[in-house]
């Protein structure tokens, strides 16, 4: 997400400090790395482990016992796990279109676009759906997701169809913050992360891990968001046990809501923040 920093989160920046943050296989990590050393660390185990050494330099640089974490999509996988774990090195944490359940999520997106094609009688729609069955599964591949993905986008949602991807993207090519080979990376890092850890991914089920958390636990999701459930979200959010817990929905958004509604998002933002009693840091 750091191409974006210097556009949509730059209104962030009048209230927070905002780190961006280059994962393991992704962006300038990607590039300036050798493949061979991501072929043997690309997992999620280790991931967190990164994310765990991240917070601590963060803490340390800014002499703060505590941050907040916001993640998404993706990043909510990491981002919960990190709440559910760590919970003594946090304020709070956000969870932007929060994953819950993988196999779920995809099952119901795959429903969705699915009946969806037979209702709008879309004949290439159906033959492309019905081509990559089953779906989904443990062994599933790129182009199986891609399929779902790019499908749920043309028929379910209007507003990626307007062109969100295309501007970040547009972003990605023109960031004051990538080199021409850094954005080779991040296109590059992006295919290989998805293959390296697609089976891992489809393994993600936060039912299993449980409904105790000790810090304030925020989920933010676009009303329209047919790549991740917003109602698989809000069941679990219903189901935890937190000393804040809060789900804001944003009628006009679809999996991007930090860029679909730039000031609701950055009101919703400030609004949680000010409004969470926290203890006196020492």
């Amino acid at each position: 997400m750091m191409p974006s920093a210097c556009d949509i989160h730059k209104s962030w920046e009048k209230y927070f400090t905002v780190v961006q943050w280059d994962q393991r296989g992704a962006g300038k990590t990607y590039r300036s790395n050798k493949r061979s050393f991501f072929d043997k660390t690309m997992n999620i185990t280790q991931m967190d482990t990164d994310l765990l050494e991240l917070v601590n330099f963060l803490r340390k640089k800014f002499n703060k016992e505590k941050i907040y974490i916001l993640g998404h999509s993706w990043g909510t996988i990491l981002g919960l796990r990190f709440a559910h774990g760590h919970s003594e090195l946090l304020h709070a944490y956000f969870g932007v279109a929060q994953v819950i359940d993988t196999m779920e999520n995809e099952t119901l997106v795959y429903q969705q676009v699915l009946s969806k094609a037979n209702e709008m009688g879309n004949k290439k729609a159906m033959r492309d759906l019905e081509r990559i069955r089953p779906y989904p599964t443990l062994n599933q591949s790129i182009w199986q997701v891609n399929v779902v993905r790019k499908w749920s986008a043309a028929l379910l949602n209007n507003n990626l169809k307007k062109g969100i991807l295309a501007n970040y993207m547009q972003r990605v090519l023109f960031s004051p913050q990538y080199s021409l080979l850094d954005i080779y990376g991040f296109f590059r890092g992006i295919i290989f992360s998805a293959v390296a850890l697609s089976k891992e991914l489809m393994t993600i089920d936060f039912n299993k891990v449980g409904y105790q958390y000790h810090i304030p636990i925020i989920f933010m999701h676009g009303k329209k968001d047919f790549y991740v459930s917003p109602d698989l979200a809000q069941n679990y959010l219903n189901e935890i046990n937190a000393p804040y817990k809060s789900f804001i929905l944003f009628d006009q958004s679809s999996h991007f809501p930090f860029s679909e509604e730039r000031e609701n998002f950055i009101d919703a933002l400030k609004n949680i923040t000010d409004s969470i009693d926290y203890p006196v840091e020492k």
